[in-house]
């Protein structure tokens, strides 16, 4: 969060820096361009990451073939509800034998394995 808001300054303080010296449209945003470079390069060096906290809200099980059989599930399967971190609640639906139906726990933090993959 800290890193992106200084990467915020630093290119608002260059294009404005570049649009009072007389710069052209192309090479204030070849500077952007360059800083933007150098910020992910930064990132990618430091292996730090912001991480957005997901808190699990409800994990709905169903046993019944006809809710898994709609989302092309095995059954049982599991319908998980999560806050994203904007005040609006999202879903999805995943499999009992995936690592997310194993991971995930009411109240706390969506796993890496609910995140990022197919949970079919």
């Amino acid at each position: 969060m800290l890193r992106t808001i200084f990467v915020s300054l630093v290119l608002l303080i260059l294009s404005i820096t570049a649009c009072s010296n007389g710069y052209t449209e192309d090479e204030v945003q070849e500077i952007v361009d360059e800083a933007v470079k150098e910020a992910l390069m930064d990132a990618q060096d430091s292996q730090v990451f912001d991480r957005i906290f997901l808190e699990t809200i409800s994990i709905d099980v169903f046993k019944k073939p006809y809710y898994c059989d709609l989302h092309d599930l095995k059954t049982p399967c599991a319908q998980i509800w999560w806050n994203d971190g904007t005040g609006n609640q999202r879903n999805h639906w995943v499999a009992s034998s995936t690592p997310c139906f194993a991971e995930v726990k009411i109240g706390y933090d969506l796993p890496d394995s609910c995140r990022y993959q197919k949970n079919r």
